[in-house]
Parts: structure tokens; C-alpha cells; sequence
């Protein structure tokens, strides 16, 4: 279990390891800065023309030249020079800062088919093609090397061999959801269905994924998103709870079954813990509930299990474990059957209380792992009295920093992180923001420095491989299906850029190459 007091000094060790070998090329690999470059490694190929770092150019795809490993034709990732990178289809180092959310579409009104920002873009430039063009000139000027999750089907078709982009599937939701369990905002699944596999092969026909696999232009895919592996505030009961719901021997709660059996042997040990009088394990499957702690909404689970007894508390969260693990080696071995070199970006994590356990079974199989990490201190820190608090950082990853945070992850999984959506969104005047509690400046320029502070927090940080702001443009005044109207957009609803949020992070951009080529 990873404490905060004990944090520090891990870091401190890990930064002083890495400092040893920074002069090491990577065990074996290709480093090309460690001499002058050549004609070839000094030009750039890539589609804005980008000036050398340190003498060295950039490839087609905005790889750069001075940090190289040996070409795959596939985008790939690794450690070298005492920080993590991906590498290029040509072999050269690779940043990913691009946004979310570009969509020529926009979000619409309410429930009308009404976008302001499609209106806005067809009558500036004419059509979506003029608009795709003048968009891919914008990211070049804003320093911008590939577009992040939720890009459109018509935007990647638009820019074929442009610019770099990553694929969104979430095969979660593929899989059978369990409809006897509480009501939540997202139903849970049964991985344990004999068809599973089938299932979520099906899924993959046809998707972002499917796509992914036969262009080397795909950075990799997202297999899950924002799933709420308990305890979550935005979870109803963890999978132990919602499985024991299902009828006699339904696949899910068979699988709870087996994880009891082999966590305790014998029935009575079981008993002891549970406060159950089952006679044997067969009458396991007439059980519908264990513990005080019923499934519910917000908080109340978690306020609850600080008053459980500790062992049924791990217990819960070891088959948490269980349940994210399956689920995620399913979609890695899927993604495996389209096209084994597809880089597999995990999970989208929700920045809320995550167990070491859950969090190493969904890092075990991916080649990345992702978060979308907004500031919790302005999420949830209000909502938090000191005893939940206090429980919560004993049993769980739930840093409120969003960088100790990454630190967490980066320590317990071992594997590069990339910050798959993250924002500051700016106040609208008069008006709340929907939804309410992400993180918030009052005013541009306020915005504009918590966005400075924040990737420079990133770029130092030697295990994170990107980030990506979310989204593009911002939200309808109005909202949209959901009711979210959030001033988050690099641009407005008008296409006009946002000042001096695009200022700062073209600035920002232009910084990260230099940065990350300096010993860590």
C-alpha cells in the first residue's frame, strides 16, 4: 500500500537511479543526440515544418530525431535516456499534446440538432474540408503533434497521413450489464459470460480500434473509459455487491463464489469474517447480500466501510481487483486479435479513489496507462469531512494532488503514464458551470497561469509520455444533451481562438522537446 509519508523519499530514490543513468542510451538503443547530426537527422519531414531542437529535425509524423530507437512502422513505447517516450513507425521520440474532442459536428442544444459551432465554422470557412485544412494550419501554430481521444470518423479521413491521433473504445460497455443490481450512472458488467471474448470481438468490428489496426498513423487505443471500480463516488456497490444481486450460479456471482473459496478455504473461516451460517459452499449461491454496507450512491459507501470491519473492506476491494483484471486482459487480448502491435493506451482512469490492487490488475496487460486527470482538490476536496479522509488515503490511491497523483501511478504500475484529458476551465459570467465542481478559474488570465503551472508540472515528470487537453472547442451557453455548457474550449463556439489560453500553450509546446531532451 502506497502511503503519502513514504512517498517523497521513493521519488527521491527513483530520481537519483535515474540521474545515474541518464547518460545511458537506453540498454543497447539508438541515441542520436550523442553526436552531430547529420543532413537527414537535421531536416524536418514533418507537416509543420518544425524548427530543430538541438540540431536535430523531425519526421514525418513529429517524431524527433534527436532520441531515436530502431523503426518498427509502428508507434511503439519505451524508457531511454532515464525518460519514457513514444517512438515513431520511423523510430524518433514522440510527445503527445494534442486535444480531444476535434469535431466538426460540435456539441448541439439540449436535445435539438442545433451546434452553434458547425454553424459558426460553415460560415466562416464554407464547408468542413475548408474547415479540417484551417484546422490542421491552427494546431501547427499552436505546437500541437497529434489529436487526442474522441476525434471524429470525418476528421481522420479528412487528415489521412496528416497528423497522429488515437482511437476511443470502451469495451466495458460490451459486455453484458447486470440488471439486478442498484441503480447507477454506470450499470455493471459481467465479464466472467462465457462469450465474452466473442463479445467484445464483435464490439471491435467496425470501431476506432478496427481502424487503428491497419494505420500506422494510429498512436494506439483507449479500451475502457472512466469506469468506476469501487469505491467511487460515482459508483452504487462494488462488483461484489451488484454480483451477489444476480440469480444462482449466474457467471458473475459463480466467479465471486471461486474468489471466496480460494481466499479462504474452509466455509467457517468465511463464516467468521462475514457473520455468515452457510453449512457448505453450495449455499453460497442463495446469498444476495454480505456485510452492513448496502449498495449506494455518492459518498454513503465509502462513509459506510470506514466503519466495516477491515477485512471484509479488503475483501471487496480484492475482488474489485479481480473484476478490473479480467475485464482488462479481455481487451487486451482482443486488441491482440486485430493487430498484436496496436499500442493498447488502457483504461481511461476516472481521477477518484482507486485501489493499489484494481489499479495493478488494469495496468498488468496495457502498454500505457491512462488517466484523465483533473484536479481533485476542487472535485471532491469539499465534499471530503477529515474521517472519510483519512480512511480513504489508508486504503486507497486518491491522491487530491493531480501530480502525486501521476506519481502514485507511475510507481505502482512500473509503466508510462499519459494524462488522457485534463482542463481549467474558465467561470461563465452570471452563471453556474454544468457540471459544477471541476476545476475552475474565475477569469482568462487566471486560467491561463493554473495551465502554465500545470504542464510544467507534467514535463518534468520523466514517466509521462502526453497529455491532452479536453476539448477543442468549448461547450453551448445553452448545454448540451447532458447540460454541460463549460468554457473549456481552445477555441469558442465561434472558432475564434481562446486568449491567452492558445498563446500559453503554443508556448508551452515549443517547450516540450527541449525539456524533455535535458537529463531528468
Amino acid at each position: 500500500m502506497i502511503r503519502r509519508t513514504c512517498l517523497l523519499a521513493v521519488l527521491v530514490g527513483a530520481a537519483l537511479a535515474l540521474s545515474a543513468c541518464a547518460s545511458d542510451d537506453g540498454g543497447g538503443t539508438d541515441s542520436a543526440a550523442a553526436s552531430a547530426p547529420s543532413a537527414d537527422l537535421a531536416a524536418s519531414e514533418d507537416r509543420c515544418a518544425s524548427d530543430p531542437v538541438d540540431g536535430f529535425g523531425f519526421d514525418a509524423y513529429g517524431g524527433w530525431k534527436g532520441e531515436t530507437r530502431p523503426a518498427t512502422g509502428r508507434f511503439t513505447v519505451a524508457e531511454q535516456g532515464g525518460r519514457w517516450w513514444f517512438f515513431t513507425p520511423a523510430g524518433n521520440a514522440f510527445y503527445a499534446n494534442g486535444p480531444t474532442g476535434i469535431d466538426s459536428a460540435g456539441d448541439t442544444i439540449g436535445d435539438t440538432d442545433r451546434s452553434p459551432y458547425n454553424e459558426a465554422i460553415l460560415a466562416r470557412h464554407g464547408s468542413t474540408e475548408a474547415w479540417a485544412a484551417a484546422t490542421l494550419d491552427r494546431l501547427c501554430d499552436l505546437g500541437m503533434h497529434n489529436v487526442g481521444g474522441w476525434i471524429s470518423v470525418e476528421e481522420v479521413q479528412a487528415w489521412p497521413e496528416r497528423i497522429p491521433y488515437t482511437a476511443n473504445v470502451d469495451l466495458y460497455r460490451a459486455l453484458p450489464a447486470v440488471t439486478t443490481g442498484p441503480p447507477a450512472l454506470r450499470p455493471r458488467v459481467d465479464p466472467f459470460v462465457p462469450d465474452a471474448a466473442a463479445l467484445l470481438d464483435t464490439a471491435l468490428a467496425g470501431s476506432d480500434a478496427e481502424r487503428c489496426a491497419a494505420d500506422d498513423w494510429c498512436l494506439g487505443t483507449f479500451v475502457e473509459n472512466e469506469v468506476p471500480y469501487a469505491p467511487n463516488i460515482t459508483a452504487a456497490g462494488s462488483h461484489l455487491d451488484v454480483y451477489l444481486s444476480q440469480p444462482p450460479d449466474a457467471p458473475g456471482k459463480a466467479a465471486l463464489q471461486d474468489f471466496f473459496e480460494a481466499e479462504y478455504g474452509g466455509v467457517a473461516a468465511f463464516n467468521d469474517v462475514w457473520g455468515t451460517a452457510l453449512a457448505d459452499w453450495a449455499q453460497f449461491q442463495q446469498l444476495t447480500s454480505l456485510g452492513d454496507c448496502p449498495p449506494a450512491g455518492g459518498l454513503a459507501d465509502e462513509a459506510c466501510l470506514i466503519g466495516e470491519p477491515r477485512t471484509r473492506t479488503l475483501d471487496r476491494f480484492a475482488f474489485e481487483a479481480v473484476v478490473a483484471g479480467r475485464v482488462a486482459t479481455l481487451a487486451d487480448e482482443a486488441l491482440d486479435r486485430l493487430n498484436p502491435e496496436i499500442l493498447n493506451l488502457g483504461p481511461r482512469l476516472v481521477a477518484g479513489p482507486t485501489t493499489v490492487e484494481v489499479l495493478q490488475a488494469m495496468a498488468a496487460p496495457v502498454d500505457v496507462v491512462s488517466v484523465n486527470d483533473y484536479d481533485a482538490e476542487e472535485l471532491v476536496g469539499a465534499m471530503l469531512t477529515p474521517a472519510i479522509s483519512t480512511a480513504l488515503d489508508e486504503m486507497h490511491v486518491f491522491a487530491l494532488d493531480p501530480f502525486e497523483r501521476l506519481d502514485d501511478i507511475a510507481e505502482i504500475t512500473g509503466k508510462p503514464v499519459f494524462v488522457s484529458e485534463w482542463f481549467y476551465r474558465q467561470a461563465r459570467p452570471g452563471m453556474a458551470s454544468i457540471p459544477v465542481g471541476l476545476p475552475e478559474r474565475p477569469d482568462a488570465e487566471s486560467r491561463a497561469a493554473a495551465v502554465e503551472e500545470f504542464v510544467g508540472e507534467l514535463l518534468v515528470r520523466p514517466n509521462v509520455v502526453g497529455f491532452a487537453w479536453f476539448q477543442w472547442q468549448d461547450q453551448p451557453i445553452e448545454g448540451r444533451g447532458d447540460g454541460e455548457n463549460q468554457l473549456i474550449g481552445i477555441v469558442d463556439v465561434d472558432d475564434d481562438l481562446n486568449q491567452p489560453l492558445a498563446d500559453i500553450l503554443a508556448r508551452l509546446n515549443a517547450d516540450i522537446i527541449p525539456t524533455r531532451a535535458s537529463p531528468p
